[in-house]
């Protein structure tokens, strides 16, 4: 056993190596796991996007825009439902239970459910392990064509059915950790290589108020004409959006010093408004390590938002020459946001191109810490 293990160890350091050699990259280390164990104990190649049998499962391989590996698993949805209703239940399903498939050593698959707090049935086999009903019952499921999947925003549950009959049934928290299969540092790593790559969508201009929106608007009382939105944890963080009438009778977003604190949000939440601000960005990350970069707010904005990210903004102080605040980037899909503290100097509204608004980054803040935060803070009033 010592030597098989040591064998083992030898030749995944040697695919280690050759894929480094080849330019073959992951978007994780945990994928990276995967296509070595793949490849040291059954000889499959999982380097290139494709499918490929596995027993009686198939193994999907995908690539990110990057050119990335970016997911491993077992095929189990047809591409139709995956593209047609997208949800990162589908990539992390197949993924995990091809994990619980492979790695059998501690912790067993029964222990790794439970720290993972996920459940997980095969309706009618209860009996049989989980290896074996992966094995044996789980080709069939792909030619289901019922399932379900629900949200409470805390965990994922799917359903599939056959003939009517649940057949398999998982419900898993929603934390972007497992679902994603890495770490807080790789993802934090992760968010200023995209970023950098990340090339935006042809310039839009802000839409214009469609008559529904324009017969909810709430004047302020400051002149400011309100579309409200949603808000997060508190009603001074939200989503509104702020307009006033011009000279000819329309709606347009209000941008100009009078309205210092409305105009800041509004960069926010319309970034085309005005795509000449930049941002000075220091990024807090994992150990109080620090990375600082310059980007454009439209462009940290747009790559956050295709993310599926949703903008809350809340502005603390308007003073005569600097307004501040906190930008939440929430991710409810994934159980992630991103707090952004910012401060710029109100001549950012007279010459946006000439200004830097200074920003803290904490990237990929579990949405239960930040509700508990927040929670202990009202508490403690």
């Amino acid at each position: 056993m010592k030597l098989k293990a040591l064998c083992t160890c030898y030749l995944l350091a040697v695919l280690t190596t050759a894929a480094s050699a080849q330019g073959i990259r992951f978007a994780n280390q945990r994928l990276q796991r995967i296509a070595e164990t793949l490849q040291a104990d059954y000889g499959m190649d999982c380097t290139a996007a494709g499918i490929a049998s596995f027993g009686q499962n198939r193994i999907r391989v995908a690539e990110d825009s990057l050119g990335r590996i970016c997911h491993i698993g077992l095929e189990l949805f047809p591409e139709n439902i995956v593209h047609e209703n997208p949800s990162p239940v589908y990539a992390f399903v197949e993924r995990y239970l091809l994990e619980l498939y492979l790695w059998q050593e501690l912790p067993s698959p029964a222990q790794r459910l439970a720290e993972d707090k996920v459940l997980l049935r095969f309706v009618g086999h209860e009996n049989e392990g989980i290896r074996e009903n992966i094995a044996r019952h789980l080709p069939r499921f792909r030619e289901s064509t019922s399932l379900m999947v629900l949200t409470d925003n805390h965990r994922y549950s799917l359903s599939i059915y056959e003939n009517q009959q649940l057949q398999l049934s998982m419900r898993f928290p929603i934390r972007y950790e497992l679902l994603w299969g890495m770490n807080k540092i790789e993802a934090e790593n992760k968010f200023y290589e995209e970023l950098l790559r990340y090339r935006m969508e042809e310039e839009s201009s802000i839409p214009a108020l469609s008559e529904y929106e324009q017969s909810v608007l709430k004047m302020d009382g400051k002149g400011c004409a309100v579309l409200l939105g949603d808000s997060y944890l508190m009603s001074s963080i939200n989503s509104n959006r702020f307009y006033r009438l011009d000279a000819r009778g329309e709606y347009v977003a209000v941008y100009d010093r009078k309205h210092a604190a409305e105009s800041v949000s509004n960069l926010f939440q319309l970034p085309d408004l005005v795509p000449e601000v930049t941002v000075s960005v220091k990024q807090r990350l994992y150990k109080r390590r620090t990375l600082e970069f310059e980007v454009p707010l439209q462009k940290l904005l747009a790559f956050c938002r295709k993310a599926g990210c949703q903008t809350f903004v809340g502005i603390e102080t308007c003073r005569e020459d600097s307004v501040t605040g906190t930008a939440i980037l929430l991710n409810p899909s994934y159980g992630y946001c991103h707090q952004l503290y910012f401060q710029v100097g109100t001549g950012v509204l007279d010459t946006p191109e000439r200004v830097k608004m200074k920003l803290e980054l904490y990237a990929f803040v579990p949405t239960h810490n930040i509700e508990n935060l927040f929670y202990e803070k009202e508490e403690g009033k």
